[in-house]
C-alpha cells in the first residue's frame, strides 16, 4: 500500500487497486530480508510487483498515459464535488506526483514528503517518523492483499496495452474483492495520522484534522461508488474516462441512449402541456421551453431555426438585465437565506420577485413571439394531444 495514493487514486486503476499494490516497491524483498522477516509472501509480492512494473513499462512512453490520468483525476474530482480547500490541495499534490512515472518510487516519495512537511510545518524528526510509518504500513497492507490486487492490476494494464476498454462486468468483478482492501487502507492511514498527531502542536493538529476529515469523506464516497460498481452500475465517466479514446464507443452508445430517453421524455411532456416547463424569472430554463414548444407543435426545421433565434435574442436581454441588477439580486438572495422569520423571508422574496419582473416580462414576450412568429395558423389552432384544443397561447403556459 502507498499512503500517498490514499488521498486520491488514479482513476483507471479503480482507485484502491494500485494504492495497495504500488506500496510493494521493487525493493520490498530487500526490506523484509534486512528485518529478518523475509517470507514466501513478501518474496511473491515483490516478484508480482516487479512483473506489474514491467508490464506497465511495456505500455510505452508514460507521457501519454500521464495526461490521461491527470484528466481523469480532474474529471473525478469535479464529478464528485471534491472542491473544498483540502480537496484542492490534494489534487495539487497528485498533480505533482503524476509528473513521475509510476515506478519512480523514490521521486514520488520525496515529492510527497516535501508537500507534507510544508503543509503541516513538520520538523525533520516528524517528517522522518511519518516517512517510516507510511512505508511500514504500506508494506504490511500491500503484502496482506497482494494476492487480491496484483492480478487485477495486471489485468487492467493488459487491457490498456491491448487497447481494450473496461466494461461494467470487468469493474464488477474487480471491485467485488476490494471491500477488505479499502477497509485496511483506511485503518492504515488513520494509524499513521494518529501517531503523527501525537507529536504535533495545536495548529498542526488543526490542519491535519481538516485534511483527514476531507480524506475520510473521499474514502466514504469511493466506498459508496464501489458498492454501485459491485452491482454492475458503472460507465467510463465514473472513472473520469469519458474523453478517453479507448472508451469512445462506449460513451457514444451511452450518449445515444441518454439522447433517446430525453427525446421520449420531451415528447411525453410536450403532449401534456408546457405549464411549468420554463421558469419565467430564470432565463436558463427557457431553452427547454422552446425545445418542447417545437416538439408540441411539430415545428419544421425552418421554424426551429426561427424559434431558437428568438430565444437567443430574448435571453441576451434577460442576461443584461440580470447583470445590471446583480448586486441587488445577490443581497436579496442572501437576506432570504438569513431571514429569521417567515415574515422577513416573505418580504425579501417579494422584493426579489419585483426585481425580477422585467425578466418575467421578457419570458411573456418570448412566448408571444413564438406563437405569432413561428407557428402557422393551423398550428395555432391545434395542440398535439388527444382531446386538447384551442390556440397555442391558451395551452402553452
Amino acid at each position: 500500500m502507498d499512503c500517498r495514493k490514499m488521498i486520491g487514486m488514479p482513476a483507471f486503476t479503480g482507485f484502491v487497486l494500485l494504492f495497495v499494490s504500488s506500496g510493494l516497491s521493487a525493493d520490498a524483498k530487500d526490506q523484509t530480508a534486512r528485518r529478518g522477516r523475509a517470507s514466501s509472501d513478501s518474496t511473491s509480492a515483490a516478484d508480482l510487483q516487479k512483473k506489474l512494473v514491467d508490464q506497465t513499462k511495456d505500455l510505452g512512453p508514460w507521457d501519454g498515459h500521464r495526461q490521461l490520468l491527470s484528466d481523469a483525476t480532474d474529471n473525478m474530482f469535479e464529478r464528485q464535488g471534491w472542491t473544498s480547500e483540502p480537496d484542492q490541495y490534494t489534487r495539487e499534490v497528485l498533480r505533482d506526483l503524476q509528473q513521475y512515472d509510476p515506478w519512480q518510487y523514490q521521486e514520488r516519495q520525496d515529492t510527497f514528503m516535501n508537500h507534507m512537511q510544508v503543509r503541516y510545518e513538520l520538523t525533520e524528526a516528524q517528517k522522518e517518523q511519518l516517512s517510516r510509518d507510511m512505508q511500514r504500513e504500506a508494506l504490511m497492507t500491500g503484502i496482506k492483499h497482494f494476492r487480491t490486487t496484483a492480478p487485477i492490476a495486471m489485468e487492467i494494464v493488459r487491457l490498456r496495452a491491448e487497447g481494450k476498454p473496461f466494461t461494467a462486468e470487468d469493474v464488477q468483478r474487480w471491485t467485488s474483492q476490494l471491500d477488505p482492501v479499502m477497509e485496511d487502507a483506511k485503518a492504515a492511514v488513520k494509524r499513521v495520522a494518529e501517531k503523527l498527531e501525537g507529536t504535533m502542536s495545536p495548529s498542526q493538529r488543526e490542519q491535519l484534522k481538516k485534511d483527514m476529515d476531507a480524506l475520510l469523506k473521499r474514502h466514504d464516497d469511493v466506498v459508496r461508488m464501489v458498492g454501485e460498481w459491485q452491482q454492475g452500475k458503472w460507465d467510463p465517466s465514473q472513472w473520469g474516462l469519458q474523453n478517453d479514446p479507448v472508451h469512445g464507443p462506449q460513451m457514444r452508445a451511452i450518449h445515444a441512449r441518454e439522447d433517446e430517453r430525453t427525446r421520449l421524455a420531451d415528447i411525453s411532456q410536450a403532449r401534456r402541456d408546457l405549464k411549468g416547463v420554463g421558469k419565467a424569472d430564470d432565463e436558463s430554463t427557457w431553452e427547454r421551453y422552446v425545445r418542447l414548444f417545437c416538439v408540441r407543435f411539430a415545428c419544421d426545421d425552418l421554424q426551429k431555426i426561427t424559434a431558437f433565434a428568438i430565444l437567443k435574442s430574448v435571453v441576451r436581454e434577460a442576461e443584461n438585465i440580470r447583470a445590471a441588477r446583480k448586486g441587488d439580486i445577490a443581497k436579496l438572495e442572501a437576506s432570504i437565506a438569513k431571514a429569521d422569520s417567515d415574515e422577513r423571508r416573505g418580504y425579501f422574496e417579494s422584493e426579489l420577485h419585483r426585481a425580477l419582473l422585467p425578466i418575467e416580462a421578457l419570458f411573456e414576450r418570448l412566448c408571444s413571439r413564438l406563437d405569432n412568429e413561428v407557428l402557422r395558423s393551423d398550428q395555432r389552432m391545434r395542440v398535439p394531444q388527444d382531446g386538447a384544443e384551442g390556440p397555442a397561447s391558451a395551452s402553452n403556459r
